[in-house]
């Protein structure tokens, strides 16, 4: 996810790791992982993803992403679809969808600096934890809180051009889980609009969740995400 970082998954390392190879990263920008001053398009993050899988030897995998990382798995899909053996899509966007909110914030970035647009970022994010609080919001707040902002200063960002996904997904035929919280309305949408663009998909919609579902909820997620690899061994 945009501004977050692996500590997000880290109830999900904890459940698949007696079973699975799990492997997770931080995107270029976030986290640990380098800050370069440009260079943050989602063909950059796809390759970065690849670098990262072949380095480490894996041949073929399941592959997880969550809104951004969503974005970034769906162009793996297409463009190497023999090096999956399913694709899970949470809260997913799609490269050539345009982001309204991103939009906004990079004009702040401009106008006030990176500091105002991360301090908006935050604050209209952790909205949807204010009567909510415990681990999601905690750690949620930590990650963001700590993102350095580089992506966001990219001379390049909103210069970069982006190939339609969604026009090219019904060629796709690649098993693939679209999971999308309830009350996270708009990618409720976007995750209809992927079920029916993608022909081997099946999706769910969570009720009472919001957008982070393998935060908000993760024993529940990491069950049905369990079942879901099952079935594809």
């Amino acid at each position: 996810g945009f501004t977050v970082d692996l500590r997000s998954w880290t109830k999900q390392v904890e459940w698949f790791s007696p079973r699975y190879n799990v492997v997770t990263f931080d995107s270029r920008g976030h986290g640990k992982s380098d800050s370069p001053e440009t260079n943050y398009s989602r063909d950059h993050r796809q390759t970065d993803l690849l670098a990262v899988v072949n380095d480490l030897g894996i041949e073929k995998f399941h592959l997880v992403g969550l809104s951004m990382g969503g974005a970034t798995s769906i162009g793996v899909a297409l463009d190497f679809p023999e090096r999956l053996i399913s694709l899970t899509l949470i809260s997913s966007g799609v490269t050539g969808t345009p982001s309204n909110k991103q939009d906004q914030l990079l004009q702040i970035v401009r106008e006030k600096g990176v500091e105002a647009a991360k301090e908006i970022w935050i604050k209209s994010t952790l909205k949807y934890y204010e009567d909510k609080p415990g681990y999601a919001r905690d750690i949620l707040n930590q990650m963001m809180s700590e993102h350095g902002g580089k992506p966001w200063q990219d001379p390049n960002r909103g210069k970069y051009t982006h190939r339609d996904d969604m026009s090219l997904l019904k060629e796709m035929r690649i098993p693939t889980l679209i999971l999308v919280g309830e009350k996270d309305i708009s990618f409720v949408k976007m995750g209809e609009k992927l079920s029916e663009a993608i022909p081997m998909s099946t999706q769910e919609i969570l009720p009472n969740v919001g957008h982070m579902i393998n935060i908000e909820v993760p024993d529940l997620f990491n069950k049905r995400l369990d079942v879901w690899l099952t079935d594809r061994l």
